[in-house]
């Protein structure tokens, strides 16, 4: 008999060898960011492992897309940072990036569409988040 292991544990239904067969011939998308960006994606995953990061973002880049609305929603904030002062170098001065795994309608998507997605997401993120700081003050 063999030994379980840590990563054969099923915590809410889902082991560790389950996400990684998931992901396991899924195709891949070099999605380019600006670094500040890539900040915040760190900050809030609380990790700077890019496999994670890579696949946690992937996720997170098909529930934006699976939904119509959201999808629009935020490509009309995408829009409006893109204009603004305080975010349109996001958009424009792309010198990093990070690879993710793309699951089902994302894998049509250029690498620049899924970078306005994930940039827009992310600074919405950490202007709600500003906003909550400055209340709760």
């Amino acid at each position: 008999m063999r030994a379980a292991k840590f990563s054969d544990a099923k915590i809410f239904g889902t082991s560790v060898l389950q996400v990684i067969s998931a992901v396991a011939g899924k195709p891949l998308l070099d999605v380019p960011l600006h670094e500040d960006t890539f900040s915040l994606i760190e900050q809030s995953f609380h990790t700077h492992d890019l496999a994670k990061l890579g696949q946690l973002c992937g996720l997170l880049l098909q529930r934006i897309s699976a939904d119509p609305e959201t999808r629009r929603r935020c490509l009309e904030f995408a829009t409006a940072y893109k204009s603004s002062d305080k975010y349109a170098e996001y958009y424009a001065k792309l010198t990093t990036g990070l690879v993710l795994v793309t699951y089902g309608q994302t894998e049509a998507l250029a690498p620049a569409q899924a970078s306005t997605l994930i940039t827009t997401y992310f600074l919405s993120l950490s202007f709600h988040q500003e906003a909550l700081l400055a209340h709760a003050i």
